[in-house]
């Protein structure tokens, strides 16, 4: 009932139709959480699917969440870095992964819990943490 209330439809709403312009092709990523074999993968399927379509204008973005829960959340990181720097018209977003990262570096020690929970050991051992010091420390040790 309450889900229903909050959420539930009281009136019409008005649909607006977006298309790509012509002669333009995007790809959106998201979600890639230190996976770097299946982003690697993904790129691959990207590219065929370019290749295989008539000319256009290739738009590639990522809408975050590069990092956390898979082994390599750095070379996500490094990977994404360099398709922006080589590539036209590739940009990437941040997403609450990131946000909560960044949060963290910052000094944000209420996030700290949050970025454990979420994965954030499998990243900072991406990046050359042991695991068994992670696994001993205090989250106070950690930022």
């Amino acid at each position: 009932m309450v889900l229903k209330r909050i959420f539930g439809r009281t009136k019409s709403v008005a649909v607006r139709e977006f298309s790509i312009p012509a002669g333009q092709r995007f790809y959106a990523v998201g979600d890639i959480h230190g996976r770097l074999d299946l982003l690697d993968a993904l790129i691959a399927q990207i590219d065929a699917d370019h290749a295989a379509r008539g000319p256009a204008e290739m738009h590639l973005v990522f809408l975050g969440d590069l990092v956390d829960r898979g082994p390599q959340s750095r070379g996500v990181v490094e990977r994404v870095m360099e398709l922006c720097a080589n590539r036209a018209n590739t940009r990437c977003l941040g997403g609450n992964h990131e946000d909560i990262l960044l949060r963290c570096l910052e000094g944000d020690k209420r996030t700290l819990s949050t970025f454990h929970r979420v994965g954030g050991r499998e990243t900072l051992i991406s990046y050359g943490v042991s695991a068994d010091d992670y696994d001993v420390a205090s989250l106070d040790e950690i930022s």
